[in-house]
């Protein structure tokens, strides 16, 4: 069984953005609209994982591999 655990690395949209581009179409620019204010920290979502941990789940598919992966089964579709 195949169970989406997420990461407990902090990631902001900005760069979760630059990396799905650079994958799928790196010819694309990708645009941010607000960059966060120098000296300020941006908003970053970072989730727990504990509790999948202790139930024996861990991250396996690094982020780069599973959006390739997802970009590939989407082209199929």
């Amino acid at each position: 069984t195949c169970c989406n655990v997420g990461s407990d690395q902090a990631l902001s949209l900005g760069d979760l953005a630059r990396r799905v581009a650079t994958i799928v179409a790196p010819q694309k620019r990708v645009v941010i609209e607000r960059e966060p204010v120098p000296g300020c920290a941006g908003a970053r979502y970072v989730p727990d994982i504990a509790r999948a941990a202790a139930l024996g789940l861990r991250v396996e598919t690094p982020l780069e591999v599973a959006i390739a992966l997802t970009a590939d089964f989407l082209r199929r579709v």
